[in-house]
């Protein structure tokens, strides 16, 4: 068991005012958006020196500092220490001075009580009149690309250039909040989060846009306090609603998993190009090296912390959470005494997520329009027989029903895609949700299709229903050579890293 939360972290961790002020209401100022972005994109200082906070998520340079380690044990040290010992010594290093600051309790507190996310609470920035919460001005597209330093913040450019053309870069909001926490906690978050920008602005009510991690985040709060009606439209791009099956087969498979370094640069090449460079000049042993670092990684580093993390059980799917958690209290990676915090947050997050329809059901009566938007078509890193959009399994982001990878449904229907791949009436949303055949998780900014859909949404003045043909409730993509382009350009990449390694993808 130890092997799994440790593998997971350690993927998404290498792979984030003054007084109130009166102001006086615009009449014609438009619904503020607020951003909800995906997982690792939280961005987090350590404010031990009020005057002076730490970035240490994400981890500036992780590329470069990555190969700063590596040269303090360079050939030399492998012929002296043996290849094990080396690679022993050097994962210490880059733990310790790469993740230890984000090591958590067994509550699930962190260890470090001065890490906060920008800038909630960072003392040397201007506070409310309670020393309490920043103004959401800091949160503002405006503020934010005016200010180089809080660059990290942004994510989807493309998609914030969007909105901001319509609504005004002072009324697009981005929030940000500490990865490593849960649902409960992020849904009482983002509904203080609403709270001020609604004071903030003068607006009745807030559109909420939440991709991916951001997705459940923006369920997580629909099923909560949905039912205070101040959201207008709530869109989940690609969202782990329901979890994703990458996070149960970790959990349930750990000593079967393999981790394909064609997985690993696909990844952190998005991150962090430099990574690759320093793997390609130093890493000669190619997979065989990436599975014991894994596996030492994850039997050294699992206690402190990285089996603590609230938003990675958060992550384990209904139909795999049981199961997890008992085998977990089974070999004693959770204590029901010590980790009974976290266990209860958790919880009462799977029972959520097993109601979630209930949610957004109650949402929608009190006038939100909820829409999904997801892709199948490729298989999920893990459970290669799962229909997702790499990361999370069409199931589990729409609840639509799916045939097993290079099957089809053996019925047909008017909900049924016409590759006989997905029956969309199981959907928790029928009748607002868009599949799309092919598309990548994390790169619905390059489909021109996906991006259409989403303006037309919060923005256009037809129904969406009558400007894009659907099927039932499943809308496939017209033209899904874009997705198509971006995993043979992958592909490519990943295809001239191994021939430099030698070696082949398993």
């Amino acid at each position: 068991m130890k092997k799994v939360l440790a593998l997971l972290m350690s993927l998404v961790m290498i792979l984030s005012i003054t007084s109130t002020v009166a102001f006086a209401v615009d009449s014609n100022r438009k619904t503020p958006i607020i951003l909800l972005r995906g997982y690792g994109t939280s961005v987090l200082y350590d404010c031990t020196d009020p005057e002076n906070p730490d970035m240490v998520w994400p981890i500036a340079n992780v590329g470069k500092k990555l190969e700063n380690i590596i040269k303090n044990y360079r050939l030399g040290s492998v012929l002296i220490l043996g290849e094990n010992c080396f690679m022993k010594a050097l994962i210490n290093v880059a733990v310790e001075q790469l993740f230890e600051p984000l090591a958590l309790n067994p509550d699930g507190t962190s260890k470090n009580p001065n890490i906060k996310a920008y800038p909630y609470n960072i003392v040397g920035y201007e506070l409310d009149a309670e020393g309490d919460n920043a103004s959401p001005m800091y949160y503002t597209y405006e503020y934010l690309t005016a200010h180089s330093e809080y660059s990290k913040v942004i994510t989807k450019e493309t998609l914030c250039e969007q909105f901001a053309a319509e609504v005004g870069a002072d009324n697009l909001f981005i929030f940000n909040y500490d990865l490593r926490m849960g649902q409960v906690e992020y849904a009482q978050a983002v509904d203080e989060f609403i709270s001020d920008v609604l004071e903030y602005t003068g607006a009745d009510k807030v559109d909420l846009f939440g991709t991916s991690h951001g997705g459940q985040q923006t369920a997580s709060y629909l099923y909560f306090y949905g039912d205070k009606g101040v959201v207008r439209k709530a869109v989940m791009e690609a969202p782990a609603v329901g979890g994703t099956s990458l996070a149960g087969e970790l959990f349930l498979k750990q000593e079967d998993i393999t981790l394909p370094l064609s997985s690993i640069a696909y990844f952190l090449n998005d991150i962090d190009p430099q990574i690759i460079i320093t793997l390609s000049k130093y890493v000669t042993w190619g997979q065989k090296f990436l599975d014991k670092a894994v596996d030492y990684l994850v039997s050294n580093y699992l206690a402190g912390g990285f089996a603590y993390v609230l938003s990675l059980w958060d992550f384990v799917p209904c139909d795999y959470y049981d199961e997890a958690m008992k085998h977990c209290l089974d070999i004693g990676t959770l204590d029901s005494t010590e980790n009974a915090a976290l266990i209860e947050k958790t919880a009462k997050w799977h029972s959520a997520m097993a109601d979630i329809k209930s949610g957004f059901d109650r949402a929608k009566a009190a006038g939100t329009e909820c829409y999904i938007i997801a892709n199948y078509g490729t298989p999920e890193l893990l459970n290669q027989n799962s229909q997702s959009d790499l990361v999370i399994d069409i199931k589990n982001a729409t609840g639509a029903t799916a045939a097993p990878v290079g099957q089809t449904l053996n019925y047909t229907s008017p909900t049924v895609s016409s590759d006989g791949i997905i029956d969309t009436a199981t959907c928790w949303l029928p009748d607002t949700t868009y599949i799309i055949k092919g598309g990548i998780h994390g790169k619905f900014e390059k489909d021109t299709y996906c991006m259409g859909l989403i303006n037309n949404i919060y923005f256009g003045e037809e129904p969406v229903a009558e400007s894009y043909e659907q099927y039932g409730t499943l809308q496939e993509a017209k033209s899904p050579t874009i997705a198509e382009k971006l995993v043979s350009s992958m592909q490519e990449s990943v295809n001239k890293i191994l021939g430099f390694f030698k070696i082949g993808s398993r």
